[in-house]
Protein backbone atom coordinates (compact mmCIF):
# COMPACT_ATOMS: atom_id res chain seq x y z
CA UNK A 1 0.00 0.00 0.00
CA UNK A 2 2.99 2.15 0.41
CA UNK A 3 3.92 2.20 -3.06
CA UNK A 4 0.42 2.88 -4.36
CA UNK A 5 0.61 5.80 -1.86
CA UNK A 6 4.09 7.04 -3.36
CA UNK A 7 3.78 6.07 -6.93
CA UNK A 8 -0.03 7.34 -7.39
CA UNK A 9 -1.77 9.14 -4.28
CA UNK A 10 1.19 11.57 -3.74
CA UNK A 11 1.50 12.68 -7.79
CA UNK A 12 -1.77 14.18 -7.67
CA UNK A 13 -3.40 17.00 -5.24
CA UNK A 14 -6.37 15.03 -4.14
CA UNK A 15 -4.36 11.99 -3.49
CA UNK A 16 -2.13 14.39 -1.51
CA UNK A 17 -5.15 15.78 0.34
CA UNK A 18 -6.21 12.20 0.66
CA UNK A 19 -3.21 11.10 2.16
CA UNK A 20 -3.55 14.32 4.59
CA UNK A 21 -6.71 12.80 5.72
CA UNK A 22 -5.84 9.68 6.61
CA UNK A 23 -3.02 10.43 8.52
CA UNK A 24 -5.21 13.12 10.72
CA UNK A 25 -8.13 11.17 10.67
CA UNK A 26 -7.32 7.63 11.25
CA UNK A 27 -5.13 7.49 14.42
CA UNK A 28 -8.25 8.81 16.28
CA UNK A 29 -10.70 6.25 14.12
CA UNK A 30 -8.48 3.13 15.57
CA UNK A 31 -8.38 4.64 18.68
CA UNK A 32 -11.87 4.64 19.07
CA UNK A 33 -12.50 1.15 17.44
CA UNK A 34 -9.84 -0.45 17.11
CA UNK A 35 -10.12 -2.98 19.66
CA UNK A 36 -13.61 -4.21 18.64
CA UNK A 37 -14.13 -7.74 17.29
CA UNK A 38 -16.51 -6.51 14.61
CA UNK A 39 -13.75 -3.87 13.08
CA UNK A 40 -10.74 -6.27 13.09
CA UNK A 41 -12.69 -8.83 11.02
CA UNK A 42 -14.06 -5.92 8.94
CA UNK A 43 -10.94 -4.21 8.70
CA UNK A 44 -9.03 -6.95 7.91
CA UNK A 45 -11.47 -8.17 4.98
CA UNK A 46 -11.28 -4.38 3.55
CA UNK A 47 -7.29 -4.35 3.92
CA UNK A 48 -7.33 -7.74 2.24
CA UNK A 49 -9.71 -6.79 -0.70
CA UNK A 50 -7.72 -3.37 -1.26
CA UNK A 51 -4.66 -5.59 -1.56
CA UNK A 52 -5.89 -7.70 -4.05
CA UNK A 53 -7.27 -4.69 -6.07
CA UNK A 54 -4.12 -3.00 -5.89
CA UNK A 55 -1.99 -5.99 -6.68
CA UNK A 56 -4.62 -6.68 -10.09
CA UNK A 57 -3.59 -3.38 -11.30
CA UNK A 58 -0.15 -4.04 -11.27
CA UNK A 59 1.40 -2.39 -7.96
CA UNK A 60 4.03 -4.13 -7.08
CA UNK A 61 3.81 -6.28 -3.91
CA UNK A 62 7.87 -6.71 -3.31
CA UNK A 63 9.68 -5.70 0.09
CA UNK A 64 9.71 -2.04 0.75
CA UNK A 65 13.07 -1.16 0.97
CA UNK A 66 13.68 1.18 -2.28
CA UNK A 67 11.67 4.39 -0.80
CA UNK A 68 10.59 4.58 2.36
CA UNK A 69 8.27 6.77 5.13
CA UNK A 70 8.10 5.65 8.65
CA UNK A 71 5.49 8.00 9.59
CA UNK A 72 3.76 11.05 8.92
CA UNK A 73 6.03 13.35 9.92
CA UNK A 74 8.38 12.35 7.40
CA UNK A 75 6.14 13.91 4.65
CA UNK A 76 6.49 17.76 4.75
CA UNK A 77 3.27 20.27 3.98
CA UNK A 78 4.97 20.93 0.89
CA UNK A 79 4.81 17.02 -0.17
CA UNK A 80 1.36 16.78 0.53
CA UNK A 81 -0.37 19.94 -0.69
Amino acid sequence: MRRFRDDSLRKNCLGRIFIKLYYAVSPAFVKMLGDKKIFKTFGKKCLDALIIWLQNRGVKDTPYTDFMYNDYEAFSDEDLL
